[in-house]
C-alpha cells in the first residue's frame, strides 16, 4: 500500500490551529486498524532532544522531509550558540529511515564520538553533536498515552485523495506554458524586492527560480564579499529541498563563474559540458546550465546566479537564458539595496556604541575632574611675611599639572610645581599618586634631596607606561629668610626688587626616568623685601600666537619684571592676562599651572 498522509490538530489550544502532516507506511492495515492504532498511542514520531545545559532538554518532533539545523533563524531547529554554523546540518526522511547529513560546518556534525562526512543514518538513542551542542535522537517506537486533557482529530486521505500542496509561486493549472513562466517571473521579481535582509532575498531568488524553472536539479548564488577576492558561495538549493544558506562553504574553483565574472554575459551550456566543472562541484551528469552575472546598479558584478538540470528532455534554452538575466539584474538590484541597508544599520550601531563610549567616558572624566579639583589647594597659605597664591588652568577636564604647599614640621613651608607627561585621565591619576607620596614624606621633615629620592623610588615602581615627571620644588625657612630649591627638570624665575631677574636652573632629571638619582646638592636664594619668585609650568611659556609664535620664558621674565610691585594674586592674574592676550584666542594646548611668592 502506498504511504498516505493523516492530519491532526490541537483543538484544545486555538493559537495552535495549524494542522501537522504525518507521512507514514500503513502496512497494508485498514484506515480503521490505523487510526485504532494512533488513537491508542502505538505511533509516535521521532524526535531530537537537545540539551539545554541546566534548563534540561527540549524535544523537537521531525514531520518534515528534512529539518535543517543551524544558528540562522529560518532554520528549522535554531540553535543560539556562535560555534554552530548558521546552517549546519540537516536531518533527511527517506523511505529506510532518518539520516543526517553535515551542511558543511565550520566545526562539524558527530553521531556517537564520529564525524559525519555523509549522510549517516540514526538510530534510537544515537547521541548527536551540532559540536559542543548535545542531542539525542529518538525513533519514538515506544508507545506513549496521549495526553487525557488534548483533543485529536484525525484526518485519514486515501490514495486517490492526496492534500493539495501549496507554494509562495503556485500557477495556476494552465497548458501555455509560456504563460505560466511569465506569471512565475513576475512573482519572483515582485517577491525579491520586498525584503532588505540579504540572506532573504538570496532564499526569494533561488526559490523563485525553481518555481519559474521546473526542471532544475540544482541552484547556486556566488557573491563578492571583499573587493578583489573570488565570490564566496552563499546560498544553494536542490530538488525538493530547502534553500541552505551560508557564509562558511568557501570559495568554489569553478571553470564557469570565472568566464561569466570576466565577460559579465550570461553562460548557456547544453549536453557538451566540461568534465572539470561537473567533478569538481556535482556527482550526477549534468545535461544543461545556465550562469548569469548579478551586475549592481553601479555596474560592477558582485557575484553569479548559477542553475543546472540533468533532464534530458527539458535542457535549457536561449529563451531560458534571456528570462534569468532578466531576473539576474533585479536581484543583483535587490541584494545591493540589502547590503547597502544592511551596511547602513551596521553604521547606525556602530554609532550609537560610540556615542554610549564617549558618553560613558565623559562621565567618567568628570568623575575624576571633580575628585582631583578636591585635592588642590583650596586657599593659599596664611605665612608670616609672605604673600603666596597658585592656579591651574587645564586643557582637559582632567589635568596632568600639579601645585601644592606642604607644611613641614619644623615651620617651614613647601612648595610644589609639578608636570606629568602627556594629557588626560593617565597623568591626572599619577599626579593624584604623587601628591599622597609628597604629603606623606614631608611629614618626616625630610630635606628637599632626600624627599625627591623618595618620591622617584616611589614612582620608578609604579610606573610601567613610560611616563614621567619634571618638577621644581621650594621650601621658605621665615627665620633665615632664605629659599631653599631643587630642580626635576624644572626652573623657576626671580625677579628681584631692583628689577634684575633670574633663573634658577634645575639641577637634575625628571622623576621617573632613572633609577636611585642623587638631586643634591640643594640650591638656596636669600630673599630681600619685594622680591618675587614665580614656579610655572611649561604651558605659561609654550602658548602659542595666531602667527604659531611661542610666548616664551623672555615675555614670562619680562611680564613678572613688569607687575612685580603687585599683590601676590593680583600679579598671577596678569600674567595669565598677558599670557591669554598672546594667544589671540586661540586654545591653550597645555595645562599651565603657577604659584607666585612675593616677600613682603
Amino acid at each position: 500500500m502506498q504511504p498516505h498522509w493523516i492530519g491532526f490538530a490541537n483543538l484544545a489550544d486555538q493559537r495552535h490551529s495549524a494542522i501537522a502532516l504525518i507521512r507514514t507506511q500503513a502496512d497494508g492495515q485498514s484506515a480503521q486498524e490505523f487510526e485504532s492504532r494512533f488513537t491508542c498511542g502505538a505511533y509516535h514520531m521521532p524526535t531530537l532532544e537537545i540539551e539545554q545545559g541546566r534548563f534540561g532538554s527540549e524535544s523537537h518532533e521531525l514531520h518534515r522531509e528534512q529539518t535543517v539545523i543551524g544558528r540562522y533563524e529560518f532554520c528549522d531547529i535554531v540553535l543560539e550558540t556562535t560555534s554552530v554554523s548558521r546552517q549546519h546540518a540537516r536531518i533527511l526522511r527517506r523511505t529506510e529511515g532518518y539520516f543526517i547529513e553535515d551542511l558543511n560546518s565550520v566545526n562539524g556534525t558527530y553521531v556517537n564520538r564520529r564525524k559525519v562526512i555523509e549522510p549517516t543514518p540514526l538510530h534510537d538513542g544515537d547521541e548527536v553533536h551540532f559540536y559542543k551542542v548535545r542531542s539525542v535522537f529518538r525513533t519514538g517506537d515506544t508507545a506513549l498515552p496521549l495526553d487525557s486533557d488534548t483533543d485529536v482529530v484525525l484526518k485519514y486521505e486515501m490514495e486517490e485523495k492526496r492534500l493539495p500542496r501549496t507554494d509562495v509561486f503556485a500557477i495556476p493549472n494552465d497548458n501555455n506554458h509560456a504563460a505560466k513562466k511569465l506569471r512565475a517571473l513576475l512573482g519572483v521579481m515582485q517577491s525579491v524586492g520586498t525584503s532588505l535582509n540579504v540572506d532573504t532575498v538570496l532564499v526569494k531568488i533561488l526559490d523563485g527560480l525553481f518555481s519559474v524553472f521546473t526542471q532544475s536539479r540544482r541552484g547556486h548564488i556566488w557573491l563578492v564579499e571583499e573587493d578583489g577576492q573570488p565570490p564566496i558561495l552563499r546560498a544553494m538549493k536542490q530538488l525538493g529541498s530547502q534553500t541552505v544558506l551560508s557564509d562558511s562553504f568557501g570559495p568554489v574553483s569553478l571553470n564557469i563563474m570565472d568566464e561569466v565574472m570576466a565577460s559579465t554575459t550570461g553562460v548557456l551550456r547544453v549536453e557538451e559540458i566540461d568534465p572539470s566543472i561537473q567533478h569538481t562541484i556535482f556527482d550526477i551528469p549534468v545535461r544543461s546550465l545556465i550562469c548569469v552575472p548579478l551586475i549592481a546598479p553601479q555596474k560592477q558584478c558582485i557575484g553569479i546566479i548559477y542553475i543546472d538540470t540533468d533532464e534530458s528532455e527539458q535542457r535549457f534554452s536561449q529563451d531560458d537564458l534571456e528570462i534569468l538575466l532578466g531576473v539576474s539584474a533585479v536581484a543583483a538590484q535587490a541584494i545591493s539595496f540589502a547590503h547597502e541597508h544592511e551596511a547602513s544599520l551596521a553604521r547606525a550601531v556602530e554609532l550609537v556604541t560610540e556615542r554610549e563610549r564617549l558618553r560613558i567616558v565623559e562621565r567618567q572624566l568628570k568623575e575624576a575632574a571633580s575628585i582631583q579639583k578636591l585635592l588642590y589647594p583650596t586657599r593659599s597659605p596664611d605665612f608670616e611675611g609672605f604673600e603666596i597664591a597658585g592656579r591651574t588652568i587645564p586643557t582637559d577636564r582632567t589635568c596632568g599639572d600639579y601645585f601644592d604647599f606642604l607644611p613641614f614640621t619644623d615651620g617651614s613651608l613647601g612648595l610644589v610645581v609639578g608636570d606629568v607627561s602627556g594629557h588626560g585621565l593617565g597623568p591626572a591619576l599619577h599626579m593624584v599618586a604623587l601628591r599622597s607620596c609628597l604629603h606623606t614624606l614631608c611629614r618626616d621633615n625630610w630635606s628637599l634631596d632626600e624627599l625627591l629620592r623618595r618620591a622617584n623610588d616611589v614612582l620608578w615602581d609604579s610606573t610601567e607606561d613610560g611616563r614621567f615627571v619634571t618638577m621644581f620644588v621650594g621650601r621658605i625657612e621665615p627665620h633665615r629668610r632664605v629659599f631653599s630649591y631643587l630642580g626635576a627638570g624644572h626652573d623657576a624665575l626671580v625677579a628681584r626688587v631692583d628689577g634684575e631677574v633670574l633663573k634658577l636652573e634645575p639641577v637634575g632629571v625628571p622623576l621617573g626616568l632613572i633609577e636611585d638619582f642623587d638631586w643634591s646638592p640643594v640650591g638656596e636664594l636669600p630673599l630681600s623685601s619685594g622680591d618675587v619668585i614665580l614656579i610655572a609650568t611649561d604651558g605659561f611659556q609654550e602658548r602659542i600666537s595666531p602667527t604659531q609664535e611661542l610666548f616664551s620664558q623672555l615675555r614670562l621674565g619680562e611680564s613678572l619684571k613688569r607687575h612685580r610691585h603687585l599683590g601676590a594674586k593680583e600679579l598671577l592674574d596678569r600674567l595669565c592676562d598677558d599670557v591669554n592676550e598672546w594667544a589671540g584666542g586661540c586654545p591653550n594646548s597645555d595645562d599651565m599651572t603657577a604659584i607666585v611668592i612675593k616677600v613682603r
